[in-house]
């Protein structure tokens, strides 16, 4: 289990937003116990629709102790305004549709700021706007200090030169698990999977 602070929300919103994560900010957080589970290799990539149809033909999830509901989830969806998270969030609440007792999982990688996802551009954290791309103080640096980029699975969209998360930064790591936080306050997803967790391990 990791243990990430959500706010209280006892009022509509702040009149600016805080610089930092601060300890006196934190201890005013709720804090959630969230499941967790690392992966190292992506096995598959299934269609959600035709897993729940498959799994319907059969009636029985019982094959699958959980699901992983992948990034590439509807990137080639056309609805206005619509994210990765948003189409991942389609998709879980199909599989808790026909399997309410199911366990899925939001996927989330460790290293990559993948541009499909919200969070590339925007993420509301403590009532507060914030945007990846708009800190680039959270960009991981190289031994020169330039701006790291590594590229992806070129299975997605958007594979090439990616930021990569600077998680040795506490405030970065508290937007990183803010992600997976919100997702899973909806409802429809019991934890996260975070992935490529051997790259943070490999490079210490």
């Amino acid at each position: 289990m990791i243990k990430i602070c959500a706010e209280s929300i006892k009022q509509a919103k702040y009149k600016c937003c805080p610089k930092s994560f601060s300890k006196s900010d934190r201890q005013q957080k709720l804090v959630k116990q969230v499941p967790f589970f690392l992966n190292k290799k992506n096995e598959a990539i299934i269609d959600t629709r035709v897993f729940v149809a498959m799994c319907n033909l059969h009636r029985d999830f019982s094959t699958y102790s959980f699901v992983v509901i992948e990034k590439g989830q509807g990137e080639n969806g056309t609805i206005p305004g619509y994210y990765a998270e948003d189409y991942m969030l389609q998709a879980a609440q199909q599989l808790k549709a026909a399997d309410p007792g199911l366990q899925v999982y939001f996927y989330l990688n460790s290293v990559l700021d993948w541009p499909m996802y919200r969070m590339h551009y925007v993420l509301e954290i403590y009532m507060c706007i914030y945007t990846f791309l708009n800190h680039s103080k959270w960009w991981l640096r190289n031994y020169t200090q330039n701006v790291d980029h590594i590229s992806g699975d070129p299975s997605f969209n958007g594979w090439e030169n990616m930021l990569v998360f600077d998680l040795s930064q506490q405030d970065c790591l508290s937007f990183w698990a803010t992600e997976c936080l919100n997702m899973t306050l909806t409802g429809y997803f019991d934890g996260c999977n975070a992935d490529r967790v051997y790259s943070l391990l490999i490079n210490g």
